[in-house]
């Protein structure tokens, strides 16, 4: 095991005590110290405390390649990503094909992916349902607490682009989408407030 691989477990593990009020006061101060000067661990934070809010089952210690994973995901997307938008791209807090189902949730029948992300003052969910070898349909729900908001919700991939409002619950949904890689940009009166970038190949 490498050193950051070490480091990872013992920081998820610090978490998890964390959010179970389990740390003496020293280690307490330590997580507090770090969500203040590390954006890493901000963001491990984040993801580990949906996990633990979802009730995934298991010793998140388990689970370090997976958040390792997803941290060097966001990397790519966070430096692939033009100086201006970085500060949009939502934060992934869950994905179904790396992590296991929540306590009580049923897997899917077909080979659905459930994603999860988190943006400063919204969190957005999506589901890519195949729909043929070439196709998916994405639906997607905004949760931005109780203010409701209509959004418009663009989808841009290779000489493709798809737009979608979000209704009352604030849902959205593309229907037969070709597999390629996109963008999906959410803007709320003309400003792009959110980016998230999805892989159906």
């Amino acid at each position: 095991m490498d050193k950051s691989m070490d480091e990872s477990e013992k920081h998820i593990d610090l978490i998890s005590a964390y959010l179970k009020s389990q740390l003496k006061k020293e280690d307490h101060r330590k997580v507090e110290s770090l969500l203040n000067s590390s954006r890493e661990f901000r963001e491990m934070f984040e993801t580990i405390k949906a996990l633990h809010d979802q009730g995934v089952p298991g010793h998140l210690g388990d689970l370090a390649p997976a958040l390792k994973q997803m941290s060097l995901n966001m990397f790519r997307q966070y430096h692939g990503a033009s100086k201006n938008n970085r500060e949009l791209l939502g934060l992934p807090i869950y994905d179904s094909k790396t992590f296991p189902l929540p306590e009580g949730v049923r897997p899917s029948l077909t080979s659905a992916r459930r994603l999860r992300y988190k943006f400063n003052d919204m969190e957005v969910e999506l589901s890519l349902n195949p729909m043929t070898l070439y196709s998916f349909e994405i639906i997607g729900q905004i949760d931005n607490g109780s203010e409701k908001k209509n959004y418009m919700i663009e989808l841009i991939g290779k000489d493709q682009r798809f737009t979608a409002e979000t209704d009352e619950l604030q849902m959205f949904a593309f229907t037969k989408i070709p597999a390629m890689k996109y963008r999906l940009n959410i803007l709320l009166e003309g400003k792009l407030t959110g980016i998230v970038d999805i892989d159906l190949c």
